[in-house]
């Protein structure tokens, strides 16, 4: 495993570890948690711990995607990261990311607050550095990354459609990202108890299902889901994004579900 911005990343926690110990200097600091994550599939997943509840602090986690085979998209689905101080800077929390590009390494944040970090494009190696050493409670962040185009992408108008995986009802194949788009109704929508279960894997970080109602830096999300079990409608008034993953192996049938007005 290479670490081409150890120097760097270790100054800038440095810098951050001190400030705050000089801000917090007549208390005594709790043992920092760490974590680290190489990601290798073609799609993956980055979250801070404990998310959608609150993550710990004192914090350093650092995510490694590796070079990817094709064109790839990283995009933050949510992010809720401690809050910028004087002049809006990220001292206490903050995320950091760094891509290779050409044999150079282009920085970019260190990003904080609710504002969600635009999607960036790579064709390299991506490091993500995550930094908690505030005190408040945030949610920190969600994160995504596949194919750009994805391997699959579909958007839904209407007041009624349907959504279902590829090659249902039969097997779809392993190592895909799948997205699907319905525009925002003019009317209260409910996505429909599917008429077949759920059949996408059975451990979640593997393959799933994930939704999201709304833009901005709160959405609402629902799931991850996987498994047999058929999840519960979701009501929507505004635009809904559905994602499906798919890195595991073995034979799934995935779903299909459908749409329409509901209150």
């Amino acid at each position: 495993m290479t670490c081409y911005y150890c120097a760097e990343i270790s100054e800038i926690l440095m810098k951050t570890s001190s400030a705050t110990r000089a801000m917090t200097s007549w208390t005594q600091e709790p043992a920092r948690q760490a974590c680290t994550y190489v990601l290798s599939d073609i799609v993956g997943v980055l979250r801070s711990p404990n998310y959608p509840t609150p993550y710990p602090h004192p914090l350093s986690c650092w995510w490694q995607i590796t070079k990817p085979d094709r064109y790839s998209r990283l995009e933050f689905e949510v992010f809720d990261v401690g809050e910028p101080i004087a002049e809006r800077k990220c001292i206490s929390d903050f995320v950091l990311i760094q891509i290779r590009e050409q044999g150079k390494t282009v920085t970019h944040g260190p990003y904080c607050g609710q504002t969600t970090p635009g999607p960036l494009n790579f064709y390299d190696e991506v490091n993500v550095t995550f930094v908690a050493n505030g005190t408040g409670e945030h949610r920190g962040f969600y994160a995504t990354y596949g194919p750009d185009p994805p391997l699959c992408s579909y958007v839904v108008a209407g007041l009624v459609g349907e959504l279902k995986s590829p090659t249902y009802p039969q097997f779809y194949t392993n190592i895909q990202n799948c997205s699907w788009k319905i525009e925002r109704p003019t009317t209260p929508s409910v996505t429909t108890k599917n008429t077949q279960k759920l059949y996408v894997g059975q451990k979640c970080p593997s393959d799933f299902v994930v939704i999201r109602v709304g833009r901005g830096p709160l959405p609402q999300m629902y799931g991850p889901f996987c498994g047999a079990a058929t999840p519960a409608p979701v009501y929507f008034q505004d635009v809904l994004f559905m994602n499906l993953t798919i890195k595991g192996t073995g034979d799934h049938r995935g779903f299909r579900a459908t749409f329409g007005p509901g209150e």
